[in-house]
């Protein structure tokens, strides 16, 4: 990480892009200095949604970066709650969308695990009931 800067890193599917990942990659992007956006493993979509995504990983990858609001986008691990890319990255604040309250306690059950501080900030939905994912295939 670069000396004195305030990463943010967020997590996501980003299958289906729309206005409301947009929205929240924006407000992610206020909270700090550089955004990180790290795009969930197939593997992982499969464990947390009980569905394959519609696109690769690196479809997703390629169209988080097309979007310009990030500064890096990374995979995810390759096994969830392994928290390796957090322990590499380091962030001030990890961003979480208004859904995404299972990561949000699984981050609180292990802040102790972590050999540095960062604080964890839950988002405001963006017109959840039009554009979230699941009302949108």
């Amino acid at each position: 990480m670069e000396k004195n800067k305030k990463t943010v890193i967020v997590f996501g599917v980003f299958d289906l892009l729309h206005e409301g990942h947009v929205y929240f990659l924006k407000q992610a992007k206020k909270l700090g200095d550089k955004l990180v956006v790290i795009v969930a493993q197939d593997d992982n979509v499969i464990m947390l949604k009980n569905k394959k995504p519609k696109h690769s990983l690196s479809e997703r990858i390629n169209n988080v970066r097309h979007l310009g609001i990030a500064d890096q986008v990374i995979k995810g691990d390759t096994r969830l709650n392994s928290w390796n890319a957090i322990l590499r990255i380091r962030p001030k604040i990890i961003a979480l969308g208004y859904d995404q309250s299972t990561l949000e306690k699984a981050l609180e059950q292990n802040r102790k695990n972590f050999p540095f501080d960062f604080e964890i900030r839950q988002l405001d939905a963006h017109k959840s009931r039009v554009f979230h994912t699941r009302f949108l295939k």
